[in-house]
Parts: C-alpha cells; sequence; structure tokens
C-alpha cells in the first residue's frame, strides 16, 4: 500500500499527512488532479468490460455474477462454523 502511496504521490494525484492525534495514522487527501483522474476510472473499465463481454448473451453474462454471490454466501456460511 506504501508503495502504490508513494507512486500516486509523485505523480501529484494525492498527499499524505502524518496524523497530529495518533502518529501510527496517516491521512491521505485525494487531490484536484487524482479526482480528475479517477472520474474517468468508470468509464475506462466500463469500456474494457464491454469489449471482453462481446458476442455474450445476456445469461452468459450473468452466470459470473451468480457463482460469485454463491461463492460469498458459501464462505459466509464456512465462517459461521
Amino acid at each position: 500500500m506504501a508503495r502504490m502511496l508513494e507512486r500516486l504521490e509523485a505523480k501529484g494525484l494525492v498527499e499524505r499527512h502524518r496524523s497530529s492525534v495518533d502518529r501510527r495514522v496517516v491521512e491521505v487527501r485525494l487531490l484536484e488532479p487524482g479526482a480528475s483522474t479517477a472520474a474517468q476510472v468508470a468509464d475506462v473499465l466500463e469500456g474494457a468490460l464491454k469489449d471482453h463481454l462481446a458476442g455474450f448473451s445476456a445469461n452468459e453474462r450473468k452466470r459470473p455474477h451468480e457463482l460469485l454471490e454463491r461463492m460469498r454466501i458459501n464462505g459466509r456460511a464456512t465462517a459461521h462454523r
């Protein structure tokens, strides 16, 4: 996590400050260039997903989600054993 934040900070996308209340805490603030970049991410991901799912039927697109949902439910059930 620290290396990723270092890279983002070097690009001027975020800034980090040590908390004055708790020195163990590092507060991260998204700067304007970072907010502009983040706003573009959803569109880029949506385009990539659309490209990857080209030619899939509606049922085929739903199937991975259904399987992952079952895995999530199974994981919750086993966590309470």
